[in-house]
């Protein structure tokens, strides 16, 4: 992160800010249980597909942050919280590896595209990555320590909400391209210890 004072407000800093938000795994099997009304109008249980996927965001933010002390200089030697509040821009990157676990999905026209059959009968799915992108408001909440008049020790914590993020299934010269399911709402939460130098 990067950032400025401002000007005759010292409680007031402007922030701009790259968050990395490591590879995480995602994985189902079976990915749908549940009823379904057969075409005769019957109620079955049934289990559909399995799925092995990763998802890793990309946050570029613009922030506000406001320190509580009084006068014109950050004091020393103690505690200094702040709240902060602003938007990024999110870029999120799924891999999907879609499985046929229990034999069904081989059985649906629309999906042939999307892998190569085996001999027995069953589609071997492409691995397929998505880009989804969203405008993401993050806030935020901590401490600072002030070693020296230029230096803090930094203890937060950051929220960033992303409206959705989808994972689709591709063909392999990527002309086809299927949704097949999404998160809805996701948070992402960190918390952070650094150091953060003011010149």
């Amino acid at each position: 992160s990067m950032g400025f004072t401002v000007p005759d407000s010292p409680q007031w800093r402007i922030e701009l800010g790259f968050d990395h938000i490591a590879e995480s795994d995602y994985n189902e099997n079976p990915l749908f249980q549940g009823s379904l009304i057969t075409s005769e109008g019957y109620v079955a249980d049934a289990q559909s597909g399995g799925v092995q996927s990763t998802l890793a965001s990309d946050i570029y933010s613009v922030m506000a942050f406001y320190d509580f002390f009084d006068g014109i200089q950050k004091p020393l030697k103690q505690m200094i919280p702040y709240i902060g509040f602003g938007a990024g821009y999110a870029d999120t990157k799924t891999v999907l590896q879609l499985t046929d676990s229990y034999g069904d999905l081989s059985d649906v026209y629309e999906l042939m595209g999307y892998g190569t059959v085996d001999s027995a009968g069953v589609i071997q799915f492409n691995k397929s990555d998505t880009r989804t992108s969203n405008l993401a408001p993050v806030v935020a909440a901590g401490v600072s320590y002030g070693v020296s008049n230029k230096i803090f020790l930094d203890v937060g914590a950051r929220a960033m909400y992303l409206p959705k993020i989808k994972w689709q299934l591709s063909s392999a010269d990527n002309e086809l391209r299927r949704d097949w399911f999404s998160a809805d709402g996701m948070l992402y939460i960190n918390a952070m210890v650094g150091l953060r130098v003011e010149f």
